[in-house]
């Protein structure tokens, strides 16, 4: 099972490097539109302070570390 979960998440790695490098080529040609919608799906918060802005993006964890957590109970929507 952890050999198929490696090769699970080096899959979905290599997934999103290559997503990644596409949007990387299509971003210039993006209506604003597009880029905002892409924008608002991979941020989860932009704080403006009086001198920095600070950006969190959403993060999915790996399916490993979602159940250590569910185990522990610390993550009580999975159950």
């Amino acid at each position: 099972a952890e050999i198929d979960t490696g090769s699970i998440n080096t899959l979905s790695i290599e997934e999103i490097a290559s997503q990644a490098q596409k949007l990387h080529e299509l971003w210039p040609n993006m209506e604003p539109q597009e880029k905002r919608t892409i924008v608002d799906a991979i941020t989860d918060r932009i704080t403006v302070g009086k001198d920095e802005i600070d950006i969190s993006l959403c993060y999915t964890p790996a399916c490993k570390e979602m159940a250590k957590r569910w185990r522990k109970g610390e993550d009580s929507n999975l159950r």
